[in-house]
């Protein structure tokens, strides 16, 4: 095991962390904005990419089982999974047309009333420990939460469409300067931990006014690339590849090690760490797009399905 300098566990790469975790919560409110169509085809394709991902994952696990029980909870992936995303966004995909249906004919007092609700269950109660199930906001509760807001924003998006996009960018610099500032200095002490706690976790409130004003910002913007669309289109590769264990993560783990052993300071370190994920995402969308074939006989079979099934 490497023997570096331990830059990441320093007030830098802590306070660091917090603008840079808005990603799963950036999805999901597209998904609310968006409202996600429940189709055959769609579940099976998504069901289709985790399986042929976690094979590797789920051969070395049985090939290395000590006995029948763990050979059992092997083959059970997808609930055994610590792809938690996946497994959550599923439940959010299964029980979307039912969220979207009532969406369609809510008021607007009746709107604001459940993204009321569900902030006192999804951020209130996990902050102050009053429930044990919300914790960390890696639930459907805190799924149907973004999902809601995500939505408010189409709903009034003729009125922060209006925003200037410069007000909006210099707003989400500042929130996050402040954010960023506070916990390094206060690194350690009671104000950066509570800090830590209002912004990392998911089911923070100040993690979600982040991720609002970044959605703001990219959705007042034209960009028509199709390389971005290209890459985008393997985002979810992106995910189950980085992190399929045993292998991927003990390699990060050495190549994070080797780094900070080489590097002087932890900007170097920054930098030399984004070049990494960098090439980390190029490798699994190159593998991604690799796989193809896999993918369109997939949405074959989902196609097929579809043509039989009708769900609401």
């Amino acid at each position: 095991m490497w023997q570096g300098k331990e830059y990441s566990n320093q007030p830098f790469f802590q306070a660091v962390s917090i603008p840079l975790h808005i990603g799963v919560v950036v999805f999901v409110l597209l998904s609310g904005y968006f409202t996600i169509k429940l189709k055959p085809s769609g579940f099976v394709k998504l069901l289709g990419i985790f399986i042929i991902y976690c094979l590797p994952e789920v051969i070395y696990s049985v090939a290395t089982s000590k006995n029948m029980l763990h050979t059992i909870r092997s083959l059970m992936f997808f609930s055994n999974s610590h792809f938690w995303f996946v497994k959550t966004y599923l439940y959010l995909f299964l029980v979307s047309p039912m969220i979207n249906l009532w969406l369609k004919n809510a008021t607007e007092r009746q709107r604001w009333y459940m993204v009321a609700v569900f902030a006192f269950v999804a951020c209130y109660m996990a902050i102050t420990k009053g429930d044990a199930s919300m914790s960390n906001g890696k639930n459907l509760t805190n799924f149907i939460y973004f999902y809601l807001v995500g939505n408010q924003l189409h709903y009034y998006r003729d009125r922060w469409m209006n925003i200037k996009t410069s007000t909006l960018v210099l707003c989400y610099i500042l929130f996050n300067v402040v954010i960023f500032g506070t916990e390094y200095y206060m690194y350690g002490n009671i104000v950066g931990r509570l800090v830590k706690s209002l912004s990392f976790p998911y089911h923070s409130p100040l993690i979600l006014v982040g991720a609002i004003m970044f959605f703001m910002i990219i959705g007042k913007q034209h960009i028509q690339s199709r390389f971005i669309n290209y890459v985008a289109a393997s985002s979810l590769a992106i995910y189950l590849i980085h992190g399929s264990r045993p292998y991927l993560p003990e390699l990060h783990g050495v190549v994070c090690g080797y780094l900070q052993n080489v590097t002087g300071n932890n900007i170097t370190l920054f930098g030399s760490y984004i070049v990494y994920t960098l090439m980390v995402i190029a490798a699994c969308v190159c593998l991604d797009k690799c796989l193809t074939p896999v993918w369109n006989i997939i949405n074959y079979a989902g196609k097929k399905l579809q043509d039989k099934i009708v769900i609401v």
